[in-house]
């Protein structure tokens, strides 16, 4: 009887243990290695300092920013780094900072970039601690360059240059291309209307974006074309590769626009096209990442072959649609289009 009750006892005690383990979750937020350690009332820094070149504008396209340091205990700490709209947020926990293992790239943690020209505000701060350093005197001198880093390759950021190997093959005289800051350009082709608004989204890669705006003059039942734009017949060089490991990326914001379609299409061998849509109805910057295997062909070449070649692909077109309806509007902005390999652009790779 004894024996039982103890084996019963037992089992209550291991499956209630079971449900309390089962019901303690951790933050996904929260690196698992992540440790927190709060400075004592003794905390001080013995050393902060900056590794980088002696110039106050940075190249982050072929340097990065060290940090060194020596504090008198072991503490959690956390770097903030920001320009005008970009973050970039570097912690850890340790009694120094190594620059060659603590540094940062030029990458940011949002979807904006750090920008040419744009000062920089860094700051380090410590937990449990009052404590806070702060450096304004550098700025970014030329941003960080994504396609050094072989997943990368850009098709446009819009910035009228040439820059490496960034080719930038959308041309600024072309009817269907309107640039910010807006030049006064006001045109009207087919009901594709290039016109300038009071205000503009702030740009979140280099000084400029492309802005894409019109209405339903037709009142069309379902979707209607209002216009687009592609680039000159160019390979990419892309690799051959399996195309749900194919990404093409780009920027995207309509302003809070609720009708506005987008159809990125893809022309390859022979001519043959495919497309795929994506609506676009947010305020605000987001990165739109579409796998090549998500293309459905949309049109038969003379000479084409029905597949998707990634490294035969030599076009890139962008049309802009609204909804049914007369006087239906639709607008969209792009920024930053390029195609990536295994995963989406991130800033991060």
């Amino acid at each position: 009887m004894k024996v039982t009750t103890l084996l019963r006892q037992y089992w209550i005690f291991f499956f209630s243990l079971s449900f309390l383990v089962a019901c303690i979750k951790e933050d996904p937020n929260v690196p698992a290695t992540q440790r927190y350690v709060s400075a004592s009332k003794d905390f001080r820094v013995n050393k902060f300092d900056l590794s980088l070149p002696d110039a106050s504008a940075i190249d982050f396209s072929k340097d990065s920013l060290g940090f060194e340091a020596d504090f008198n205990e072991e503490v959690t700490w956390t770097i903030t780094i920001k320009s005008k709209l970009a973050i970039k947020v570097i912690s850890g926990t340790s009694k120094s900072l190594d620059p060659k293992q603590i540094y940062w790239d030029g990458a940011s943690d949002n979807v904006y970039f750090f920008n040419p020209d744009e000062p920089l505000s860094i700051q380090i701060s410590f937990l449990g601690s009052d404590v806070v350093l702060n450096e304004n005197k550098y700025k970014v001198g030329k941003s960080k360059v994504f396609h050094k880093n072989k997943i990368t390759t850009v098709v446009a950021d819009f910035e009228l240059a040439t820059n490496d190997n960034e080719s930038v093959i959308f041309q600024k005289d072309a009817i269907n291309i309107f640039f910010d800051p807006f030049e006064g350009i006001s045109t009207k082709n087919d009901g594709f209307i290039l016109d300038s608004v009071s205000t503009f989204p702030r740009v979140p890669q280099g000084k400029r974006y492309i802005y894409l705006h019109g209405k339903d003059i037709l009142g069309a039942a379902g979707s209607f074309y209002i216009g687009g734009f592609n680039n000159s017949s160019k390979s990419f060089l892309l690799k051959s590769k399996p195309l749900d490991q194919v990404y093409i990326n780009f920027l995207a914001n309509s302003n809070g626009n609720k009708t506005t379609k987008l159809i990125i299409e893809l022309t390859g061998v022979g001519g043959d096209e495919f497309r795929a849509e994506k609506n676009v109805t947010w305020d605000g910057w987001r990165m739109v990442s579409i796998k090549l295997s998500d293309f459905t062909q949309s049109t038969s070449g003379a000479l084409g072959t029905a597949k998707i070649l990634p490294a035969a692909l030599k076009q890139v077109a962008f049309q802009i649609h609204s909804g049914g309806g007369p006087g239906r509007e639709a607008k969209a902005f792009i920024d930053y289009i390029c195609f990536t390999y295994d995963a989406p652009f991130s800033q991060a790779q």
